[in-house]
């Protein structure tokens, strides 16, 4: 008798975990079914939803991966229709980013996953066998050496942290992104980036010409075109926020720091295109500073 009644409690000891999980799901689909991000209840059936506060707006369709030149979606299945969508709206509401799209990916490698493992796209069935479907999803989507694995592989980890979290699955297993943070061009010091930097760099005598006309320069126009020149200098890929910075967008101002003393600080304030609003960088000091 013993051991039919150990088999009898852990079978309900499993059952309220499953009912348990199940309601803390439907608990946080049903907060997000009442937030008013991307139309609220009413636009909660839409399969495709837009930004509402990024600068440049930014769709989330909730299909399945698409390879360039595939037009036609297919839609994701229910249950997951309903988790993704619960996902990108706590995500969103907590902070609208442009980058959601890495996230949407993600999702779409974990449906995959649970698909090919369980044949059912419930997010209840995660475990290590899907976690390790959807890593083999990415790697077969995305070329060796791409950045793109390596964001979607955070994200992946973000979504497993979300399931533990808000007790979804709290049981599921720790999964580590094997993808590594790639060094940018402009860092790396193997050769290709070196060559790379020597082709697309401008060389030392045309820094120094540039320093020089930004120095002389003594009209509007002249200083309007050096200072353009020296930004793209510093950060060539901000080009197409230049034409927004403001006749007074350099700062020079007096602030008082933590411990209540006086100090001098300069910057430059543009309009950032990732939809932040206006953005200050400040002119970091010198070790060898005297503080001003």
């Amino acid at each position: 008798c013993v051991p039919v009644k150990l088999i009898r409690v852990g079978e309900s000891t499993m059952s309220d975990l499953n009912e348990s999980c199940r309601i803390a799901l439907d608990s946080y689909i049903s907060q997000a079914r009442s937030m008013s991000i991307y139309g609220g209840e009413a636009g909660w059936s839409s399969k495709i939803w837009t930004s509402t506060t990024l600068r440049n707006p930014v769709s989330m369709v909730f299909c399945e991966w698409r390879s360039h030149g595939r037009y036609s979606p297919v839609w994701l299945k229910s249950p997951f229709m309903e988790f993704a969508k619960a996902y990108v709206r706590h995500q969103q509401t907590r902070r609208e980013v442009g980058s959601i799209g890495d996230s949407m990916n993600a999702l779409r490698a974990l449906y995959v996953g649970l698909i090919k493992v369980h044949g059912t796209a419930d997010i209840l069935k995660v475990d290590g066998s899907v976690q390790e479907a959807a890593r083999q999803q990415v790697a077969e989507w995305y070329v060796a050496g791409s950045h793109k694995p390596t964001k979607i592989g955070l994200r992946l980890m973000a979504i497993y942290d979300e399931l533990r979290n808000k007790r979804i699955h709290p049981a599921l297993p720790h999964w580590q992104s094997p993808w590594r943070q790639m060094v940018e061009k402009h860092l790396a010091m193997d050769e290709k980036s070196v060559a790379w930097r020597r082709e697309k760099a401008p060389s030392d005598e045309k820094l120094a010409a540039l320093l020089e006309a930004f120095e002389r320069a003594e009209s509007d126009k002249d200083q309007f075109w050096a200072s353009a020149f020296v930004l793209l200098a510093f950060a060539p890929n901000r080009g197409g926020e230049l034409v927004d910075l403001k006749t007074d967008s350099l700062i020079d101002e007096v602030f008082t720091d933590k411990y209540g003393r006086e100090k001098r600080r300069v910057g430059v304030q543009w309009f950032s295109e990732k939809g932040f609003g206006p953005t200050v960088k400040w002119v970091p000091r010198l070790t060898v500073s005297n503080g001003d």
